[in-house]
């Protein structure tokens, strides 16, 4: 058995073996006790075993269980012999313990722990200012700087397997090709700065990375497995004759509220990519991680073998009772929600039965993905339209392509716009509509300026190409005014840190205000129709989301939105009341089910809660006033969220399960945009295994 040492409150670090073996040996001294009856060496100075001695209002140090394992007992649980368990660089145990048996307690242990990190840090950056003046001066010459890593490597004595960690780190950081360890240029890279060492192998190489892989894995699933709630997301991608899907998962700290994200797989997929390959895939991942049961929603584009996929086998959307909150002519306004076409049903159980039986979780269509359709196919529909705007449009961007084309294919003509303008012009990419933007963005900058506008001009007469005259430029006003709020909501939903699903329709919402008061204010005339054109794709190709129980409720337990958001649809086919009324009664529904529920494991004597009204406390508030309160009180303006923005911990939880899933896929598109750069001329040599712990690696934290 171990043994136990019983120790003071002073010092800031944990020791090392041998630290603790002197004090042993000089326990029989004066400075120590008698041996107790149990047989264990207890030590009165606690600054050398200790390594959180800040935490001792809540923590007593019992001891150390091995050469890396701490024993505490809880100061706050009363008469309770339960040891607590914690490595000695990480007091994760006890922190999960103050969170889950004393959360009252829990922001004031993390205050203490915070205060102790700061003092730390002081006290480091103190010692370093006092030891700058001795540091050896930066050698100049080669020779000089060869003996300088020689000395520094003595001195530090790395040992051969974190040389070869370091080998291995640079590669995955800079996603190098395996084969390049066994250049000899890189080898006697390696041999002049550390020559001391063993060069690296390609296979000692790969089982670095092999092992790093597997333990960050299971890093990853130990994470999950403390994780109530976990979004997804999921996209193909093909390259050089091979297809891969790749999925991302995304949660909520419960502490902070910070998104986190990890890349869960990027595998190869052989055959044709239908839906129940999708399926299957998917639901090995799943399994592969435990998190099937809590995963809440996938998001993905808008492809058919993945909407196919989760028609099949996703789980129902369960029924919201909303027969107990709303009127007849309510339930009538949903009707998506009362009827089911049987005949569009019943060929997709079918295929469900004859195929293998996979679980997957509620599916979410990418809504920028569905921006970007409203940014090109919706607006296509109003340029290809005969009139006025059509002529407009056309003449205006016909002499723009002419200055972009001129700069792409002359390095003269580049020079001279640079010489006249001062810079380049940004060229877009036809494919991309905010790329579009963006170079008509660029040109309006140009437009300001008495200067490069004169300067422009004498570009055009020198390239011999169509001028831009008032009208041209009255136009691309115009058109950067209708087409900027897209662009913004875009940025908005696809930022990483912020995209919570509540995010998606008070976004959604503002875009349509400002787009109407832009069309009301009457500054608009040529571009009409296309601002009409994108207030029409927005309402139609997000009607559902607009009528979805979940996102209405993820923006209303959101402490930035609330309900204000739905005064901007005012003026649009919106039924406004009805979205409040959902919103009320669909957070008072969570929040009763789980007063019920811990009503019940707390009441054990109790053989049912039908009477568990009566035993509430005297000034109790109820569970309807507490949502009322919250949503008068309006929206919290404030970029990061905090526990204090909810009225209870029921109402935290509530939102960290709605606002899990994500409005887009734009992790997943930036992990395969990864892929790409690893996968190029020089990278072949990957296998498809190695490949995935390249892109695993590189995105894990």
């Amino acid at each position: 058995m171990a043994d136990c040492f019983e120790v003071d409150n002073s010092g800031d670090g944990p020791t090392t073996p041998s630290t603790r073996r002197n004090i042993l040996h000089s326990s029989c001294g004066p400075s120590t006790s008698a041996t107790p009856n149990d047989g264990s060496t207890r030590v009165r100075d606690e600054s050398a075993l200790n390594p959180w001695p800040h935490l001792k209002k809540f923590w007593k140090f019992l001891g150390y269980k091995g050469p890396n394992m701490l024993e505490f007992r809880c100061c706050l649980c009363q008469n309770s012999l339960k040891k607590i368990s914690a490595n000695r660089k990480s007091n994760f145990n006890l922190k999960r313990h103050i969170l889950n048996v004393h959360p009252n307690k829990a922001k004031e242990h993390q205050n203490c722990i915070d205060a102790a990190s700061k003092l730390s840090c002081k006290r480091r950056s103190s010692v370093s200012k006092s030891t700058s003046v001795e540091k050896k001066a930066k050698p100049k010459k080669l020779n000089e700087f060869l003996c300088f890593t020689q000395e520094v490597e003595k001195d530090k004595k790395i040992s051969q397997e974190t040389y070869e960690k370091k080998v291995m780190a640079v590669f995955i950081e800079n996603m190098l090709p395996l084969k390049m360890v066994d250049s000899s240029s890189f080898q006697d890279l390696l041999k002049s700065f550390v020559p001391i060492k063993n060069p690296i192998s390609r296979h000692s190489l790969t089982t670095c990375i092999e092992e790093k892989y597997s333990s960050s894995k299971q890093l990853l699933r130990e994470i999950l497995n403390e994780v109530p709630y976990v979004a997804t997301t999921a996209d193909l991608w093909s390259c050089r004759n091979k297809s891969y899907i790749g999925m991302t998962c995304h949660w909520i700290d419960k502490c902070t509220f910070e998104r986190k994200y990890s890349v869960l797989a990027c595998r190869q997929i052989k055959g044709r990519l239908t839906y129940d390959t999708l399926a299957k895939e998917m639901d090995a991942i799943y399994f592969d991680y435990q998190i099937g049961n809590k995963v809440v929603k996938t998001t993905t584009d808008n492809g058919s073998n993945f909407t196919r996929s989760f028609k099949v086998f996703a789980i129902s959307n369960p029924e919201q009772g909303k027969k107990s909150y709303f009127t007849k002519e309510e339930e009538d306004y949903d009707d998506d929600e009362d009827f089911v076409n049987m005949q569009e049903i019943l060929p997709i159980i079918e295929e469900a039965q004859e195929s293998e039986c996979y679980v997957l979780p509620k599916h979410i269509r990418c809504a920028g993905h569905t921006l970007n359709l409203v940014g090109t196919v919706d607006t296509e529909n109003v340029f290809c339209q005969p009139g006025a705007f059509k002529s407009i449009y056309k003449n205006a961007f016909e002499k723009a392509e002419e200055l972009w084309n001129s700069q792409s294919s002359s390095t003269k003509a580049a020079a001279l716009i640079k010489d006249e303008i001062g810079g380049l012009l940004e060229v877009p990419n036809v494919t991309s509509w905010k790329s579009v933007l963006g170079s008509v963005e660029k040109l309006l900058e140009i437009f300001r300026d008495r200067n490069h506008l004169n300067g422009l001009n004498r570009v055009c007469s020198s390239l011999k190409v169509s001028r831009i005259d008032t009208d041209d430029i009255n136009f691309f006003q115009e058109y950067y005014r209708v087409m900027k709020p897209l662009s913004q909501v875009l940025d908005i939903i696809q930022c990483a840190s912020k995209a919570y699903l509540g995010v998606l329709l008070p976004s959604l919402a503002m875009t349509l205000k400002h787009l109407k008061d832009l069309r009301e204010s009457g500054s608009i005339e040529v571009c009409m129709e296309l601002l009409d054109a994108v207030i029409r794709g927005i309402q139609t190709r997000f009607s559902a989301q607009f009528e979805d129980i979940d996102c209405i409720l993820a923006s209303a337990t959101h402490p930035q939105f609330k309900l204000a958001w739905l005064s901007c649809l005012e003026g649009f086919n919106y039924n406004v009341e009805l979205m409040e009324r959902k919103a009320k009664y669909g957070i008072i529904s969570f929040l009763e089910a789980k007063s019920t529920y811990h009503c019940s494991s707390v009441n054990d004597d109790l053989s049912d809660n039908f009477f568990a009204a009566l035993y509430a406390e005297d000034g109790e508030e109820s569970i309807a006033m507490i949502v009322q309160n919250y949503l008068q009180l309006g929206p919290v303006p404030k970029q990061t969220i905090s526990e204090e923005d909810f009225p209870n911990e029921q109402f935290a939880d509530l939102f960290i399960k709605l606002n899990t899933a994500i409005p887009s896929t734009a992790a997943i598109d930036g992990m395969l945009s990864l892929g790409k750069d690893i996968l190029q001329s020089q990278g072949l040599g990957l296998s498809d295994k190695h490949f995935e712990m390249f892109v695993f690696l590189k995105e894990f934290h």
